[in-house]
């Protein structure tokens, strides 16, 4: 999954990407950090197309780290009170998506 991710606080309006979700929230690459705590509308649509809006929290940051750029900059954004809807949709896209880790 890749999706584009809008997000915003009651002062501020982010724009990210992310390849990571799960049932308990989505990782937004980005270079430009939110302080942890940070209450956020979330907004992006799933590969099948539907769109969800949801309130989030900043939970944890990755600042960019020159050692290893490989792995990107970003946070973790836990997300509060998803819609019903949103959360089927959420738990069903989870379910069928391929690995993300393979064993050899």
């Amino acid at each position: 999954m890749q999706a584009t991710i809008d997000f915003g606080s009651e002062n501020n309006f982010y724009n990210g990407f992310s390849t990571n979700i799960s049932e308990g929230g989505v990782f937004v690459a980005t270079v430009k950090l939110v302080p942890l705590g940070t209450e956020v509308d979330l907004a992006f649509s799933l590969p099948t197309g539907e769109k969800i809006e949801t309130k989030g929290v900043v939970r944890w940051q990755r600042e960019v780290d020159d050692k290893n750029p490989e792995t990107m900059p970003g946070i973790g954004i836990e997300f509060v009170n998803l819609p019903p809807a949103a959360e089927a949709s959420v738990k069903r896209f989870v379910a069928n998506r391929d690995p993300m880790f393979f064993t050899e």
